[in-house]
C-alpha cells in the first residue's frame, strides 16, 4: 500500500491519493484531521511540495506523528520541500521551513531536544540533501 499526500491534480496510479481539495482522488480530507487509516498500513508515503503548507507548531507535530503512525516499520517516507536557503521557501502560503538540520531534529527522535516532546517518531535518514532549490528527503521507519 502506498499513500500520496497532497496529491493536488497529480493523481498517481497504484497509490491512495490524498488532498484537501477534491481532484477526483481517493481521499478528500484536511490532514490536520488525521489520516483515516489504521496503524502500520502503508509501505510507502510520498509527498511533493506538501509539508511546507503545514503550519509549524502543534499542527506539524500532529502531521509528523500521523505519518509515522500509518507507515509500516521499514516503510519509507519520501518528500520534497523548498530548501530554507532559497527565496521560494518564503512564499506566503508556506507555513513551515525546511533544511537538513530541521530534518534531523524532527525525524530522528531528537525533537525533544528542542522542546517538542510531542514528536514521537524515529527514522533512519536515507537521504537528506539539497538538490537545486529543493530539499529531498527519504526516511525509513525504524
Amino acid at each position: 500500500m502506498k499513500l500520496h499526500l497532497g496529491c493536488g491534480r497529480n493523481i498517481k496510479d497504484g497509490w491512495i491519493n490524498f488532498d484537501i481539495v477534491d481532484n477526483g482522488q481517493e481521499v478528500v480530507r484536511d490532514i490536520k484531521r488525521g489520516i483515516p487509516f489504521n496503524d502500520n498500513t502503508f509501505d510507502e508515503i510520498y509527498s511533493q511540495h506538501f509539508m511546507e503548507h503545514i503550519p509549524s507548531g502543534d499542527d506539524l507535530v500532529f502531521v509528523i506523528n500521523e505519518i509515522y503512525r500509518v507507515l509500516k516499520e521499514g516503510g519509507t517516507f519520501t518528500f520534497q520541500v523548498p530548501h530554507s536557503s532559497e527565496p521560494e521557501a518564503f512564499d506566503p502560503i508556506h507555513l513551515s521551513y525546511w533544511n537538513e538540520g530541521v530534518i534531523k531534529e524532527y525525524f530522528t527522535g531528537r525533537g525533544i531536544s528542542i522542546g517538542w516532546s510531542g514528536i514521537n517518531v524515529k527514522y533512519e535518514i536515507i537521504k537528506n540533501e539539497k538538490s537545486g532549490k529543493e530539499l529531498r528527503v527519504i526516511l525509513k521507519k525504524i
